[in-house]
């Protein structure tokens, strides 16, 4: 019985279509088909790739993946008005325990998508049923797929199962749980965002608008290859993405009716326009402020009580880093004023686009937009060299022109470490509230620096924060508790 518990977690249950989608969000319920009586047509195919993108819609979403990659930071904290929410604040204040429920949450997401991915895959190798070009279309959205779970599984676990073939029984679960080191994950990752880089197209149309393209697989490959520091790498990926520009304005990002834009590189989807919540985003009704009025006030609807809002709350520090005269403060944090206290309360209030009902909103979640590639790039070409107002200027400044900031020059950023530092600030208050700083403070090797003084500033701010925390900067979330126990169990 407790064999069964792991195969759960890496194998795929076929789906069952009548035919394929009309988008490719809507995907129908599951069943117990076996891929024998399954993969018989192009449309079954991508029924199945459709359903390799489900499991990173439910990650941003109900797995709460801003928990993990935002609120972990220097970036977002929580309110604590009823104590509720335990899990999430021992992920913000670093007291995770074994138990918490987030990274298993996550975990158990990941390995879904993967098992998808790779029983896909498997079928791709021996179909005679699809052209060359759709073959090799969805043969790159799978291998993009499968390293995209990857990447953040390896960054938030490090040493992880590396399962490349469809598990189908309870030893082959068991030979597939073993943990590698992270140095064979990541040769994984690399080989899968070249491979797909050379498959997928550049762009799509119609209901295809959203799916991983050609500049989304070299995006991801270039922040790799930055994690690892191969700046050669990252730089030769980086010129290769073509096709996108800055829209005109920042606020333009954050309205629903830009999704997918020339600036969006990769974003997760969510809608509407499906008639079900399913396909809905409803990352506001948790960062909304936690008081009575502020989710009708804010998003029109309540936003619940207890654990369900008042997180992802942006810092005083995060806050107070805008520079004066910067557009993108007031676009990415809102303050609702609490009419009993007079006091402001901050905000995330990029995903404010609310839908005709309560937890139905409208937002995407982006992954890259083009403003990350050229901050990536510039952040590149630094680490190579530093050039006095060469082109990691022009690129850093065309970022800070479009948020109403002036040039940046070598009389300012003297030196590659002073470049360096003004890169990592560009990025937190560009990409602010995306899921991108925590990782920034792994791969730049500032997490342990930045977090202690966050804590100490945290702690003398707020009174209710337990003693113990901040103590232990782990780099690492814990290995989820039922995994260890299960392979155990079979050794």
């Amino acid at each position: 019985m407790k064999k069964l518990v792991y195969i759960n977690i890496l194998v795929l249950i076929v789906y069952s279509f009548n035919s394929c989608s009309e988008n490719f969000l809507d995907v129908v319920p599951e069943t117990s088909l076996s891929s024998e009586s399954f993969f018989n047509t192009e449309d079954h195919f991508i029924s199945a790739l459709n359903a390799t993108y489900v499991p990173l819609r439910n990650i941003y979403k109900g797995g709460n993946f801003w928990l993990l990659a935002e609120q972990r930071s220097d970036n977002t904290s929580y309110e604590n008005l009823d104590g509720s929410g335990t899990g999430k604040f021992e992920i913000d204040e670093f007291r995770v325990m074994e138990l918490n429920s987030f990274p298993p949450i996550f975990f158990n997401m990941a390995y879904n998508g993967i098992g998808r991915a790779n029983l896909l895959l498997h079928n791709l190798e021996t179909t005679e049923l699809l052209e060359a070009d759709s073959k090799n279309v969805i043969e790159g959205q799978a291998l993009f797929l499968r390293s995209l779970y990857y990447f953040h599984l390896v960054r938030i676990f490090g040493d992880v199962p590396l399962v490349l073939e469809p598990v189908e029984t309870t030893d082959q679960a068991f030979v597939s749980a073993e943990r590698v080191q992270v140095s064979e994950v990541y040769e994984l990752i690399v080989n899968d965002f070249s491979e797909a880089a050379s498959k997928l197209p550049l762009s799509y149309s119609g209901n295809n608008i959203g799916r991983a393209t050609k500049g989304a697989a070299l995006t991801l490959l270039a922040e790799v290859q930055l994690t690892l520091k191969n700046y050669d790498s990252a730089v030769e990926a980086l010129q290769n993405i073509t096709g996108y520009d800055l829209l005109p304005s920042y606020a333009e990002l954050w309205d629903a009716s830009n999704k997918n834009s020339v600036e969006s590189i990769f974003e997760v989807q969510y809608s509407v326009g499906l008639g079900s919540e399913e396909f809905a985003s409803n990352f506001m009704y948790s960062f909304v402020p936690q008081h009575a009025g502020a989710g009708e006030e804010i998003i029109g609807f309540p936003a619940g009580n207890g654990s369900d809002s008042g997180h992802n709350t942006p810092t005083q520090d995060m806050i107070d880093s805008y520079e004066p005269n910067d557009l993108r403060k007031e676009i990415s944090i809102g303050f609702w004023t609490n009419p009993l206290t007079g006091i402001d309360i901050p905000y995330v209030q990029k995903f404010n686009n609310p839908g005709p009902f309560r937890f139905w909103m409208n937002d995407n979640m982006p992954i890259y937009r083009y403003s990350d590639v050229l901050l990536m790039l510039s952040e590149a070409l630094n680490e190579l060299g530093y050039v006095a107002d060469g082109e990691a200027f022009s690129l850093l400044n065309q970022v800070r022109n479009r948020a109403g900031l002036s040039n940046l020059t070598s009389v300012e950023l003297v030196d590659q470490n002073s470049f360096r530092e003004a890169v990592a600030h560009e990025r937190r208050v560009e990409l602010a509230f995306e899921n991108h700083r925590w990782f920034d403070l792994l791969r730049t090797d500032k997490a342990n620096e930045i977090m202690i003084a966050h804590g100490e500033a945290e702690m003398a701010l707020k009174t209710y924060i337990p003693s113990n925390s901040f103590q232990n900067i782990s780099l690492l979330y814990p290995y989820p508790n039922r995994e260890t126990l299960l392979t155990e169990s079979n050794n």
